[in-house]
């Protein structure tokens, strides 16, 4: 423990590593400065317009095929609970 605590830190750094941590940090640097110009901008869609724009594109028939499955698994799920809870 001795010896250790006589070594310089860049004695105990890795070969190349103080140089490879320079490197990471300025790219860690760019991703913020990135990041940071694009929470700046002001969204123009809030989520539930997003969401209502992703069912236009898809036929009304998949849509109501798609809410009969739902609503037909959500009945199915709850049956299957209340029997489960008068079994037990």
């Amino acid at each position: 423990m001795a010896a250790a605590a006589s070594l310089s830190p860049e004695e105990l750094l890795p070969k190349g590593g103080a140089g490879k941590a320079e490197e990471l940090e300025d790219e860690l640097d760019e991703e913020e400065e990135d990041d940071e110009e694009v929470s700046g901008q002001a969204l123009d869609e809030t989520l539930a317009e997003r969401l209502w724009g992703l069912t236009e594109m898809f036929p009304e028939s998949v849509r109501s095929a798609a809410g009969a499955t739902f609503d037909l698994s959500l009945t199915v799920a709850q049956k299957m609970y209340r029997t489960s809870m008068i079994v037990v």
